[in-house]
Protein backbone atom coordinates (compact mmCIF):
# COMPACT_ATOMS: atom_id res chain seq x y z
CA UNK A 1 0.00 0.00 0.00
CA UNK A 2 1.27 3.46 -0.93
CA UNK A 3 1.29 6.08 1.82
CA UNK A 4 -0.54 9.35 1.22
CA UNK A 5 1.01 12.74 1.92
CA UNK A 6 -0.25 13.75 5.37
CA UNK A 7 -2.38 16.82 5.96
CA UNK A 8 -4.88 18.08 8.53
CA UNK A 9 -8.32 19.31 7.54
CA UNK A 10 -8.78 22.80 8.97
CA UNK A 11 -12.30 23.44 7.73
CA UNK A 12 -14.74 21.97 5.20
CA UNK A 13 -15.91 24.66 2.78
CA UNK A 14 -18.61 22.85 0.85
CA UNK A 15 -19.11 20.03 -1.59
CA UNK A 16 -15.70 18.27 -1.92
CA UNK A 17 -13.86 21.46 -0.88
CA UNK A 18 -11.78 21.93 2.27
CA UNK A 19 -8.97 23.95 3.79
CA UNK A 20 -5.96 21.85 4.76
CA UNK A 21 -2.71 22.33 6.67
CA UNK A 22 0.25 20.57 5.08
CA UNK A 23 3.41 20.18 7.18
CA UNK A 24 6.82 21.10 5.85
CA UNK A 25 8.03 18.21 3.71
CA UNK A 26 10.58 17.10 1.16
CA UNK A 27 9.83 16.20 -2.47
CA UNK A 28 11.66 14.78 -5.45
CA UNK A 29 10.86 16.65 -8.66
CA UNK A 30 11.49 16.80 -12.39
CA UNK A 31 10.72 19.53 -14.93
CA UNK A 32 9.01 18.32 -18.11
CA UNK A 33 8.07 20.10 -21.29
CA UNK A 34 4.51 18.90 -21.84
CA UNK A 35 0.92 19.93 -21.47
CA UNK A 36 -1.14 19.05 -18.40
CA UNK A 37 -2.42 15.71 -19.69
CA UNK A 38 1.03 14.41 -20.74
CA UNK A 39 3.22 15.91 -17.99
CA UNK A 40 2.45 13.28 -15.37
CA UNK A 41 3.34 10.44 -17.71
CA UNK A 42 6.59 12.08 -18.85
CA UNK A 43 7.64 13.00 -15.31
CA UNK A 44 6.71 9.66 -13.78
CA UNK A 45 9.60 7.70 -15.33
CA UNK A 46 12.49 9.79 -13.96
CA UNK A 47 10.84 9.95 -10.53
CA UNK A 48 10.21 6.20 -10.40
CA UNK A 49 13.83 5.74 -11.44
CA UNK A 50 14.93 7.79 -8.45
CA UNK A 51 12.80 5.90 -5.92
CA UNK A 52 13.81 2.58 -7.53
CA UNK A 53 17.47 3.22 -6.76
CA UNK A 54 18.83 5.56 -9.43
CA UNK A 55 20.48 7.70 -6.76
CA UNK A 56 23.89 8.04 -5.12
CA UNK A 57 23.47 5.01 -2.81
CA UNK A 58 21.29 2.88 -5.12
CA UNK A 59 18.77 3.12 -2.31
CA UNK A 60 15.09 2.36 -2.77
CA UNK A 61 12.63 4.96 -1.50
CA UNK A 62 8.97 4.11 -0.90
CA UNK A 63 6.39 5.46 -3.34
CA UNK A 64 3.89 7.98 -2.02
CA UNK A 65 0.70 9.47 -3.33
CA UNK A 66 -0.30 11.81 -4.90
CA UNK A 67 1.78 12.63 -7.95
CA UNK A 68 1.82 16.45 -7.98
CA UNK A 69 1.90 18.62 -11.09
CA UNK A 70 2.75 22.30 -10.85
CA UNK A 71 2.37 24.36 -14.03
CA UNK A 72 5.23 26.66 -15.02
CA UNK A 73 3.30 27.60 -18.14
CA UNK A 74 0.89 25.87 -20.55
CA UNK A 75 3.60 23.55 -21.94
CA UNK A 76 5.90 23.05 -18.95
CA UNK A 77 5.22 21.41 -15.57
CA UNK A 78 7.14 20.33 -12.50
CA UNK A 79 6.12 16.79 -11.55
CA UNK A 80 6.82 15.68 -7.97
CA UNK A 81 6.51 12.86 -5.46
CA UNK A 82 6.48 13.80 -1.79
CA UNK A 83 9.13 11.69 -0.09
CA UNK A 84 8.06 9.46 2.83
CA UNK A 85 8.13 11.21 6.21
CA UNK A 86 11.32 9.41 7.26
CA UNK A 87 13.20 11.53 4.65
CA UNK A 88 11.86 14.89 5.81
CA UNK A 89 14.47 15.34 8.53
CA UNK A 90 17.46 13.50 7.11
CA UNK A 91 19.37 13.77 3.86
CA UNK A 92 17.66 12.01 1.00
CA UNK A 93 19.84 10.17 -1.51
CA UNK A 94 21.16 12.50 -4.21
CA UNK A 95 19.57 11.73 -7.60
CA UNK A 96 21.80 10.19 -10.28
CA UNK A 97 20.01 12.14 -13.02
CA UNK A 98 20.69 15.86 -13.32
CA UNK A 99 17.02 16.28 -14.38
CA UNK A 100 15.78 15.22 -10.94
CA UNK A 101 16.19 17.27 -7.77
CA UNK A 102 15.23 17.16 -4.10
CA UNK A 103 13.51 20.18 -2.59
CA UNK A 104 12.27 21.19 0.84
CA UNK A 105 8.79 22.65 0.85
CA UNK A 106 7.51 24.80 3.72
CA UNK A 107 4.38 24.30 5.76
CA UNK A 108 1.41 25.63 3.81
CA UNK A 109 -2.34 26.08 4.01
CA UNK A 110 -4.08 24.83 0.89
CA UNK A 111 -7.64 24.82 -0.34
CA UNK A 112 -8.48 21.54 -2.06
CA UNK A 113 -11.28 20.36 -4.29
CA UNK A 114 -11.59 16.62 -4.85
CA UNK A 115 -13.01 14.97 -7.95
CA UNK A 116 -13.15 11.54 -9.57
CA UNK A 117 -12.50 10.52 -13.14
CA UNK A 118 -9.95 10.37 -15.89
CA UNK A 119 -7.21 13.00 -16.03
CA UNK A 120 -8.49 15.36 -18.73
CA UNK A 121 -7.32 18.96 -18.95
CA UNK A 122 -10.81 20.44 -19.42
CA UNK A 123 -12.08 18.64 -16.29
CA UNK A 124 -9.06 19.70 -14.21
CA UNK A 125 -9.36 23.35 -15.26
CA UNK A 126 -13.12 23.28 -14.62
CA UNK A 127 -12.45 22.05 -11.06
CA UNK A 128 -9.78 24.74 -10.58
CA UNK A 129 -12.30 27.40 -11.60
CA UNK A 130 -14.90 25.92 -9.21
CA UNK A 131 -12.36 26.04 -6.35
CA UNK A 132 -11.44 29.64 -7.16
CA UNK A 133 -15.15 30.54 -7.11
CA UNK A 134 -15.68 28.96 -3.67
CA UNK A 135 -12.64 30.77 -2.27
CA UNK A 136 -13.75 34.09 -3.73
CA UNK A 137 -17.27 33.80 -2.31
CA UNK A 138 -15.85 32.96 1.14
CA UNK A 139 -13.30 35.80 1.12
CA UNK A 140 -10.27 33.51 1.19
CA UNK A 141 -7.17 34.92 -0.49
CA UNK A 142 -5.26 32.76 -2.98
CA UNK A 143 -1.52 33.24 -2.50
CA UNK A 144 -0.03 31.26 -5.40
CA UNK A 145 -0.54 29.04 -8.38
CA UNK A 146 -2.28 25.68 -8.49
CA UNK A 147 -1.02 22.20 -7.80
CA UNK A 148 -2.78 19.29 -9.44
CA UNK A 149 -2.79 15.97 -7.58
CA UNK A 150 -3.28 12.49 -9.01
CA UNK A 151 -3.67 9.75 -6.40
CA UNK A 152 -4.26 6.50 -8.26
CA UNK A 153 -2.27 4.28 -10.63
CA UNK A 154 -3.46 3.67 -14.20
CA UNK A 155 -4.87 0.25 -13.24
CA UNK A 156 -7.64 1.95 -11.22
CA UNK A 157 -10.74 2.44 -13.37
CA UNK A 158 -11.16 6.08 -14.38
CA UNK A 159 -14.44 6.63 -12.56
CA UNK A 160 -12.77 5.59 -9.27
CA UNK A 161 -9.61 7.72 -9.57
CA UNK A 162 -9.07 10.41 -6.96
CA UNK A 163 -7.84 13.75 -8.25
CA UNK A 164 -7.53 17.17 -6.63
CA UNK A 165 -6.80 20.78 -7.43
CA UNK A 166 -4.96 22.60 -4.63
CA UNK A 167 -4.42 26.33 -4.21
CA UNK A 168 -2.27 27.96 -1.49
CA UNK A 169 -4.34 30.36 0.60
CA UNK A 170 -4.34 32.69 3.58
CA UNK A 171 -7.27 34.07 5.55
Amino acid sequence: MVSVQPYRVIEPLGDHVELRAYPAHRAVSVDVQAGLEEAGTLGFGPLVGYISGRNEHSQRVAMTSPVLLQPRNVDRHVVSFVLPEEWWTKDAPVPSSNRVWIEDRPEVTMAAIRFRGMWKEARVLEREEALRHVLHTQGIQITGGPLFARYDPPAVPGFLRRNEVLLPVSR
